[in-house]
């Protein structure tokens, strides 16, 4: 499939509206910690994230935050950063939606229904797309898609 994105076309075989898709299986939170969900290589690409809880938080009050955590040579890398502000996920039940904010470091977009999708890429350096929880919330189990376009020549995402 060839998909359009600021004007430029992407040719790969996952590609859609919002550019390759990387899906992760279902699996639980980090516990109190951070964990790498996708790995950033070759370069910077432009990333949409979502989420889908398919097991229940429990009532144990937790948030969420997601980091762009960067590696590599000093010239191939930026400034590690914050994607999304830590966020409530204390008790999000089975088919709650978790997106990431149109500005980068806002609160993740979460809620039990519909939500609004992320509609403005965040730019990703080489490194690690992490997770980091404040709590241990044993329940709760996520299924991830990322979306990328690459920026520089060369980068893909892949699962972590």
């Amino acid at each position: 499939m060839v998909a359009s994105f600021g004007g430029g076309y992407i040719n790969h075989p996952a590609a859609g509206p919002f550019g390759i898709r990387v899906a992760r299986p279902t699996a639980a939170l980090p516990q109190t910690g951070t964990a790498s969900i996708y790995r950033v290589s070759g370069g910077r690409c432009a990333i949409y994230l979502v989420g889908m809880f398919t097991a229940a938080a429990d009532a144990t009050v937790t948030t969420l935050q997601v980091v762009n955590t960067t590696t590599g040579a000093a010239a191939d890398r930026g400034a590690t950063t914050n994607l999304s502000s830590a966020t409530a996920i204390t008790s999000s039940p089975i088919g709650a939606s978790l997106a990431l904010a149109n500005t980068v470091g806002g609160a993740l977009n979460t809620a039990g229904g519909a939500i609004v999708m992320q509609m403005t890429p965040h730019l990703a350096n080489i490194g690690t797309i992490d997770l980091t929880t404040s709590a241990s919330n044993a329940a709760a189990r996520v299924r991830w898609v990322l979306y990328y376009v690459p920026i520089d020549i060369g980068a893909y995402v892949s699962v972590a």
